[in-house]
């Protein structure tokens, strides 16, 4: 069985360890998840650590990476930590069900993600779980229009949780959160609602896509090059299509393409969608579930790009689902050419 990996992160002083302290008083306090065999690895940037010390879990399950941030300095600290835990569960015995990363607030999540997935040897034995990000009401608007850091993690996440609401007078900004719907198609919850975050459905990460909002975001004002769009299409490809629409991605967008979640409809198998799970160059152990998540059988794809064009990765779609479209030249030729008649 292959072990969940959920990374929470968020800008700095968020909250992030206060929110995974709560998470664990709620199951303490009413077993909706069981966390008895799940392993924390925190990571805080600078020399000296304090978080491991404030997290009430057992110090057997929390493992402290302190040397640097998570995505640049201690990747390779990371990846040793992810096969020491493993090697550590398979000898003993002990079955371990999840792991939770808490990174640091400056990190870029992608880097983190990629690292797990395209390990020739973890990839066999951890999937990507949830990826969430908290974001703070109070401070959240500036964050995000500061920081490309910030603006990552959310455009990664699989839910967004909303903290210190609570010293609002009012609801959040709707600024805010028309940014935040803008970079990402994850579903924005409270942080009083955020239990089972790190729970995990079937499909791993994409959940059942019944919970993405999978609607054009609402325009901002603010230009980010970090946004998601997604792909909604009726048509079944085949498995010959979706693996060389998935090696297009890779070689034409590379790392500018963060992140790939959803389910195809294939013409092999038409009651078994096709799970994709993919970030920057690396897929995570794509294949078939055993059934729809729901009663919703169309292909649902949703896309978080840096820099990338949606019509680039559209345009790409339709060559492999045989879809008519024009030629670039062509295109050019009937919206440029002086001569060209109006409105054809």
């Amino acid at each position: 069985m292959m072990i969940p990996v959920h990374i929470l992160t968020g800008f700095l002083g968020v909250g992030k360890t206060t929110f995974l302290n709560n998470v664990f008083d709620e199951d303490r306090s009413n077993g909706q998840v069981d966390f008895s065999s799940t392993a924390v690895i925190i990571n805080e940037f600078g020399e000296v650590s304090l978080d491991h010390l404030l997290v009430e879990k057992g110090a057997d399950g929390v493992i402290e990476l302190s040397s640097g941030c998570l995505c640049c300095a201690v990747r390779g600290e990371f990846i040793d930590t992810l096969e020491r835990l493993l090697a550590r569960s398979d000898e003993e015995g002990r079955k371990l069900t999840s792991i939770i990363v808490e990174t640091t607030g400056i990190a870029d999540p992608a880097p983190v993600l990629h690292a797990i997935l395209a390990h020739p040897l973890l990839s066999r034995r951890l999937t990507l779980g949830n990826v969430v990000t908290l974001v703070d009401v109070t401070n959240g608007l500036e964050t995000l229009e500061t920081y490309p850091e910030a603006q990552r993690q959310v455009g990664l996440a699989d839910y967004v949780v909303l903290t210190k609401a609570d010293m609002l007078d009012d609801k959040p900004d709707d600024e805010l959160l028309a940014i935040v719907r803008n970079l990402s198609s994850a579903q924005l919850i409270s942080s009083e609602d955020a239990m089972p975050v790190f729970a995990l459905e079937d499909g791993g990460g994409v959940k059942s896509l019944s919970s993405l909002d999978l609607k054009t975001a609402p325009e901002s004002r603010h230009t980010k090059s970090v946004h998601s769009f997604a792909i909604v299409d009726d048509e079944a490809l085949s498995f010959a299509d979706v693996c060389s629409f998935l090696a297009a991605l890779t070689a034409h967008f590379g790392a500018r393409l963060l992140r790939v979640k959803g389910l195809v409809r294939v013409k092999e198998e038409d009651d078994r969608p096709f799970l994709v799970q993919g970030v920057q160059s690396a897929y995570d152990r794509c294949g078939q579930l055993d059934c729809w998540p729901d009663d919703n059988r169309q292909t649902r794809l949703v896309f978080i790009s840096d820099g990338v064009n949606d019509a680039e990765i559209r345009s790409l779609y339709n060559g492999f689902s045989n879809k008519i479209g024009i030629d670039q030249p062509d295109r050019v030729a009937l919206t440029e050419n002086p001569l060209a008649i109006p409105g054809v």
